[in-house]
């Protein structure tokens, strides 16, 4: 799940570096988790300084995390089109009607009249009028748009190539759940072309701005990636393997912030063999801490029960993660290195074995075969039935 939207911050600055010719805006505070893509986006406005805080926001785990961070915009300040210089609009969570933030100068002050010196001077920041913002801007935001779409296959997005005058169109998506592939001009449309990356929810936004009213429109694509079964997955099928893996991992941090990941051991929830690796719904996922493992396991799809602590040595590598490769696919290099039939258990971790330099894949099938196929390498190694140590060599 990844959804654009505004970010909170507990403390905002703006900073003019007179030398480089840059303005530097910072946010700090806290975030909810997986919370990416944190960034200043210059909002159109008729004279001034305008910025909106935001993210891509997904999937909900509950918890927060602090954060802290800083974007430079090259523009020379003062500036008589941009007047009054002495101060930013903000935009975020906290603030969504904006909030005034002071800009600081480097070296030599910029020259100000009585009416903004006097407003450089106020104590603390101050929310920008809800009735100065509309008499500068209109925003028009329709409703949201449907797209569902079938994981690893591409769609398009398609939108009138109709720009006002001084205008522009703008694209943001999420760059961990949807790849671009290309962008072109069909006839009288804009269309941009994507590849899906991951199951779940998240959004494209498509943004229209400018113009001699200065208005800003944007349209908001729902999009919906999922597996391809016989029915629609259930509402709360939202990650992949790696996803949920990812969810557990940031809990445990959670209670253990030093915790590193080593292992994570997957079965089906009903015990039969499966075909595929998306029918594999129960995890257990491990974690090295301090004298031990911490551990939780899933009571349900991306729900976890209590973390717990087990005085134990790891003896195995540690996964440095995230890995390069999802079960999905490492399912489909075996079946593409001819493995048939259905497995038991898929496990993911770095056993210490010889001349090993990576992380696995394990499947076992339930012929007695174990099969691993690398993270990095994407090599495909089967270990036969009655055979001791894992072959070296790989498909």
């Amino acid at each position: 799940m990844g959804f654009l939207e505004p970010i909170p911050a507990a403390e905002l600055g703006a900073l003019y570096d007179t030398a480089k010719h840059v303005l530097i805006l910072s946010a700090s505070g806290r975030k909810r988790n997986f919370t990416s893509g944190i960034s200043f986006k210059p909002v159109p406005t008729l004279g001034g300084l305008k910025f909106e805080l935001e993210g891509w926001v997904g999937p909900l785990t509950g918890g927060t995390s602090p954060y802290s961070y800083q974007q430079s915009f090259p523009m020379q300040l003062p500036n008589l089109v941009l007047s009054p210089s002495v101060y930013v609009i903000i935009i975020d969570a906290n603030h969504p009607e904006g909030i005034q933030i002071p800009i600081r100068y480097t070296g030599l002050l910029p020259p100000q009249d009585k009416e903004t010196a006097a407003q450089s001077q106020e104590p603390t920041p101050t929310p920008a009028s809800a009735d100065d913002s509309d008499k500068i801007q209109r925003s028009i935001v329709p409703g949201e748009v449907k797209v569902n779409v079938l994981y690893k296959e591409s769609f398009e997005i398609k939108e009138a190539a109709v720009v006002p005058s001084h205008g522009r169109v703008n694209i943001k998506f999420d760059p961990k759940f949807l790849e671009l592939q290309n962008a072109s001009i069909q006839d009288k449309d804009i269309v941009w072309k994507f590849d899906s990356l991951q199951t779940g929810h998240t959004q494209v936004v498509v943004s229209i701005e400018g113009g001699i009213a200065q208005f800003h429109i944007t349209k908001v694509y729902d999009v919906f990636v999922f597996l391809p079964l016989l029915r629609p997955p259930p509402a709360n099928m939202i990650l992949t393997f790696t996803g949920r893996v990812n969810v557990a991992i940031n809990i445990i941090k959670e209670k253990y912030p030093e915790a590193s990941f080593f292992s994570v051991e997957g079965t089906p929830s009903n015990g039969k063999p499966v075909d595929n690796s998306n029918e594999i719904t129960h995890l257990k996922v491990a974690c090295k801490v301090n004298k031990g493992a911490a551990i939780i396991e899933s009571t349900g799809w991306n729900q976890w029960g209590d973390v717990k602590f087990m005085e134990i040595m790891v003896t195995e590598n540690l996964v440095p993660w995230p890995v390069k490769i999802d079960a999905v696919e490492a399912d489909d290099l075996m079946r593409k290195a001819g493995v048939k039939g259905r497995f038991t258990a898929m496990n993911l971790d770095w056993p210490i074995y010889p001349g090993d330099a990576e992380p696995y894949y394990f499947f076992f099938m339930v012929d007695g075969e174990t099969v691993r196929v690398g993270v990095n390498t994407k090599k495909v190694y089967i270990n036969r039935v009655g055979e001791a140590i894992l072959p070296a060599g790989g498909k």
